[in-house]
């Protein structure tokens, strides 16, 4: 049980470093190797980080909303022993919407995954 300025997260045996993710609107992402998932509060509990080396901390994007685009999906660390490091991944909540749009003649446009 780990009470941090987000709320409140439970996890798996942490060990002597950990990490403290933040993903907002992220609940479901996958949170480094080991499989942790973001809970509701956007945080997740990331264990084993080794002290005083680089440590690479990724999100995958299975599991996330539609809607949600990760501007940024790793990022990297090197903490002292002990620490409990916070990671804060940057979102962007978006509205997907598909289109099938054609020129009045009836041909193709040229330009493919346009923003509206």
């Amino acid at each position: 049980v780990v009470w941090h300025p987000g709320g409140l997260n439970l996890g798996p045996s942490l060990g002597n470093t950990f990490g403290i993710v933040r993903v907002d609107g992220g609940k479901g992402a996958r949170v480094g190797i080991n499989g942790a998932r973001v809970g509701r509060n956007g945080y997740a509990l990331l264990p084993g980080l080794s002290p005083y080396r680089w440590n690479e901390v990724t999100i995958a994007s299975d599991g996330l909303s539609l809607d949600l685009t990760l501007l940024q999906n790793s990022r990297r660390v090197a903490p002292t022993a002990g620490a409990a490091v916070a990671l804060s991944f940057e979102t962007q909540q978006r509205h997907a919407a598909f289109a099938y749009v054609t020129h009045p003649d009836g041909s193709a446009l040229t330009h493919f995954g346009s923003q509206v």
